[in-house]
């Protein structure tokens, strides 16, 4: 009932607005000849990472509830030395056009727990991010207004 695949960076988990543009899910449904294929979880364009599809729709209450129970976790290389080891951030986001924006009222909130893993003194460093909440951009944006921004982010990096 379950398909997990590693999305490579640059090709989009859903379809677009441009129907000839490949993505994610109609590759693999196209290249597995699967009648239903159905996306559980996204990533970002320029994320590469596991992503989960269902392959039965009479069991996507199951597959949803299996999602919302797991623990997402995510590494990444960001810029900096942060003066912390381990910290949970809690922040407001609101939608803005293509990207987020951090907002101190209304807005959703979204909560990180972040970890450093690896540090050397080249200016970044390897660190883990748990989602508690899971909203658009979240990692992304909490990493840059904490003055870290993630490695290559062309939204919210350098």
């Amino acid at each position: 009932i379950l398909l997990f695949a590693n999305k490579p960076e640059g090709i989009p988990v859903h379809e677009t607005k441009d129907p000839k543009r490949k993505d994610f899910t109609r590759y693999l449904q196209e290249k597995y000849s699967l009648a239903y294929l159905r996306t559980v979880n996204r990533l970002d364009l320029g994320t590469s990472g596991i992503v989960m599809f269902s392959k039965d729709p009479s069991q996507n209450i199951f597959v949803d509830a299996c999602l919302q129970a797991a623990k997402k976790k995510y590494i990444f290389i960001a810029s900096g030395h942060p003066k912390w080891t381990e910290r949970t951030e809690k922040i407001h986001l609101k939608e803005s056009q293509k990207k987020m924006k951090l907002v101190h009222s209304g807005g959703k909130q979204a909560i990180t727990h972040f970890k450093v893993l690896y540090q050397e003194n080249e200016g970044l460093f390897l660190g883990g991010a748990e989602l508690v909440t899971g909203r658009r951009h979240q990692i992304r944006i909490t990493l840059a207004h904490l003055g870290h921004p993630i490695l290559g982010d062309p939204l919210y990096g350098d």
